[in-house]
């Protein structure tokens, strides 16, 4: 019996194994992840984000960790959720906070939305996680002030919650994070870094984003 390694954040911290995807694939997620301390408890996403301001990963094809079983794997499963990508058919883009939930909890179909607690889109902490409705997912982005308005002169408003917007603002947060990683940061200046960020993005009445 062979004993896999630890899957690991960037900063080395043991996160351990989901049921329900392959474990080299599981290593390869949390690599591109950081885990911050309690109480903030994010797990962020560190590739660059997709245009929606969520991460995005690449899952590979059936391989020597998909052996053939009699119930469908995971990627067989969630095979009819529209990509983001794919690659003559060898594997798919997935948003990576959908594949962490599914990773945990198992297939999740392509009309089920995947909302975030925290209102952390780069974060795939699966107690961040839950599963909605599309009218349960647009109540909450209302509610949030996440739903863009055409303002003055066609540029989106954002009601309040970053005048960035959803992509502007995973982008500064991205930056912002592989920054502080590359200047040594820990666990607790990262989780100071997305304070920051977050402070920094906060709307105004009236501001608009710099979506045009």
């Amino acid at each position: 019996m062979t004993t896999e390694p630890p899957a690991v954040d960037r900063l080395g911290r043991d996160v351990g194994y989901p049921p329900h995807v392959p474990a080299g694939d599981w290593r390869r997620f949390c690599r591109q992840t950081v885990v911050l301390p309690a109480p903030t408890g994010c797990v962020l996403w560190l590739k660059p984000p997709r245009s929606d301001g969520y991460g995005q990963f690449w899952v590979q094809g059936p391989g020597p960790e998909l052996a053939p079983a009699a119930e469908p794997t995971l990627l067989e499963d969630l095979a009819t959720e529209p990509p983001a990508g794919d690659r003559a058919g060898r594997g798919r883009v997935w948003r990576a906070h959908r594949y962490a939930y599914a990773a945990w909890h198992g297939p999740i179909g392509p009309d089920v939305q995947v909302m975030h607690s925290c209102d952390e889109p780069l974060c795939v902490a699966r107690e961040h996680l839950d599963v909605g409705t599309n009218r349960q997912n647009a109540n909450d982005r209302e509610h949030r002030g996440r739903t863009a308005r055409t303002g003055l002169l066609g540029a989106r408003q954002w009601g309040g919650a970053d005048a960035r917007g959803p992509y502007g603002r995973a982008v500064a947060l991205h930056q912002a994070l592989l920054a502080a990683l590359a200047a040594g940061a820990d666990a607790e200046a990262l989780d100071a870094v997305l304070a920051d960020v977050g402070a920094a993005g906060e709307a105004h009445p009236g501001q608009l984003s710099l979506d045009l």
